[in-house]
């Protein structure tokens, strides 16, 4: 029945938030000032059992009701009647409203608003921290969630509707206290004998919430900050569980930075976009896998571990809109299975067929950043090397996630095709294609070992001549097939040449665009001395498969191996 009850109210509180006004226990906040005015006189000794008996007192009636309503008419009048505590007691669609207005303010540019709902996540005046603030608000997300979701669920689990209000009852009593001055100097001995008798409540959660975040995100990071906020010297216990809540629930967030190109990622910029969206995403979303769980007194604490694990901010909610810069992350996108989560894209994004109808908020080089907000994507895929950097960085300023996703070489593509799969939630649809990638790949790299190495240039534009460098993927797919690009040292990865120079190299293989066989050498021709057009070696290749760094490219580089195969036999 309680496991019931749970699954109730949360389903609940994600559907009924026009009545969550209803749940404002605001009658609390002048039942504390009524507490310290009447009965708040005296020592710290008088005050800690006044705290006791504040606290006490609004949760007896709960439990009384609970008591008398008993089993009666098979127990469907408590089940109704602990639902409706739940609801009351439950907090974590406030604290993604909390979490929302701030980020909002922040978009707007509107600092003051922003401080002022920090505030409310802070427990604490936010001016004046500047740079900080995001900091002190990304650890603020994880202590709530605490307060807000851990906290309820674990008394509930142990002294059912009424430990789930005991909890709750602490903790806004705590606030009304910590609101009535500045956080950590409460000079107010009940307001100090409040936070020490909600310390002990948040105690347990406390520690199994940071063991979820430990188990959701980076393991080893968090077991290191946990041993450093073991060692840090707090005056309270609720400070050393907060201490710990912060620092655990931070380093939790190391796999999702790691995981991404430390070369191209703004590590911090990064975290802090995870974090928002993490906090964006704070929901008890783990009804389903809860439900299985059998003999609920029995099993207690392990159904509070799941419903935890299943709850974790900790880079647990996939982002459900994306945004790509890039047609080959469009592609990479959709192989990845996240085709479904793609709001918008670039231009020239015409596979497969359905990126055609995404809307274009650019061409790749020229991004519509209005087009961009319009679209209010949780995540915005940028291409490393092709997306300009003052894109980027502009992206970044108003406060979107922008994860560059590098594709230089062919390891790259199955390393793209495993993030983009992690960011959405499609790991089990990434991994297979990222596999078969890295198979084919493997496959033509030991069927072209060892054969004759030719010289080869790569023609990407006819007017002016443009090549690409060693660095550029399409120069790796030459290696591959046994091939040697003649202008491999050069220093841009896309260089402009002349003639003079490709008739210095001589290449003995010329690979250009697919705009015609025909034309191709015809253009030529004009260099007769060139081994390539000697021997009848200048080969068109399907231009959209070679220029993008995508799951296709095993396909072009199966027509650059069946290119420089043809090139051998002709060159004997």
């Amino acid at each position: 029945m309680s496991l019931l009850a749970l699954l109730l109210a949360l389903a609940l509180e994600r559907g009924l938030t026009q009545f969550f006004h209803l749940r404002e226990p605001r009658w609390l906040d002048r039942y504390y000032d009524w507490i310290a005015r009447r009965l708040g006189a005296g020592g710290t000794g008088t005050r800690v059992p006044v705290a006791l008996v504040a606290v006490l007192f609004p949760v007896l009636p709960v439990a009384a009701v609970g008591w008398v309503l008993g089993s009666h008419l098979l127990g469907m009048p408590q089940l109704a009647f602990t639902v409706l505590v739940l609801l009351v007691s439950f907090g974590p669609r406030d604290l993604r409203d909390e979490v929302d207005d701030y980020v909002a303010a922040l978009e707007r540019g509107d600092g003051d608003e922003a401080a002022r709902r920090a505030k409310e996540l802070l427990e604490a005046d936010a001016s004046g921290r500047g740079a900080g603030l995001r900091d002190a608000v990304e650890e603020a997300i994880f202590v709530q969630s605490n307060n807000r979701i851990f906290g309820v669920i674990f008394w509930f689990m142990v002294l059912g509707p009424a430990g789930a209000w005991l909890f709750r009852v602490s903790d806004l009593l705590r606030r009304r206290a910590a609101f009535q001055g500045a956080r950590g100097d409460m000079h107010d001995s009940l307001g100090r004998a409040l936070v020490a008798l909600h310390g002990l409540l948040a105690w347990i959660p406390a520690r199994l919430a940071a063991v979820s975040f430990a188990l959701a995100g980076s393991f080893e990071d968090a077991v290191g900050n946990w041993r450093v906020a073991v060692d840090r010297a707090t005056e309270s216990a609720l400070d050393r569980s907060e201490d710990l809540l912060a620092r655990v629930g931070k380093a939790s967030l190391q796999p999702s930075v790691a995981g991404l190109a430390p070369e191209s990622l703004d590590a911090a910029t990064a975290r802090g976009a995870l974090a928002h969206r993490c906090a964006r995403n704070v929901d008890l979303a783990g009804g389903d896998r809860a439900a299985g769980a059998g003999g609920l007194r029995r099993v207690r604490l392990p159904v509070l571990l799941v419903a935890v694990l299943a709850t974790s901010v900790a880079d647990a909610a996939p982002p459900r809109r994306i945004v790509s810069l890039a047609p080959n992350l469009t592609e990479i996108a959709y192989a990845a299975g996240a085709g479904p989560a793609l709001v918008g894209t670039v231009a020239w994004s015409d596979y497969p067929p359905a990126a055609r109808d995404l809307p274009q908020v650019g061409d790749g080089w020229r991004i519509d950043l209005e087009r961009v907000l319009a679209l209010r994507p949780d995540v915005v895929l940028a291409w490393n090397p092709g997306t300009p950097r003052a894109t980027i960085e502009r992206l970044r300023t108003l406060h979107l996630e922008v994860i560059e996703v590098p594709t230089y070489r062919l390891a790259d593509v199955p390393a793209a095709l495993r993030l983009v799969g992690d960011l959405a939630g499609t790991r089990a649809t990434a991994e297979p294609v990222a596999q078969r990638f890295e198979a084919e790949v493997q496959r033509l790299r030991q069927q072209h070992a060892g054969g004759t190495v030719l010289r080869v240039m790569v023609q990407i534009e006819d007017r002016p001549l443009f090549t690409v460098n060693g660095r550029h993927v399409i120069s790796e797919i030459v290696e591959l097939c046994g091939g040697r690009n003649v202008f491999a040292e050069l220093a841009q990865i896309a260089p402009q040449i002349d003639a003079e120079a490709v008739l210095a190299r001589d290449p003995e293989v010329i690979l250009g665009a697919d705009g015609g066989v025909d034309a191709l050498r015809a253009q030529w021709q004009r260099w007769p001395r060139l081994t390539a057009v000697r021997k009848g070696t200048i080969y068109a290749l399907p231009a959209d498969i070679l220029a993008r760094a995508s799951p296709r490219l095993p396909q072009g580089a199966q027509a650059v191996c069946a290119a420089l195969d043809d090139a051998r036999q002709r060159l004997q």
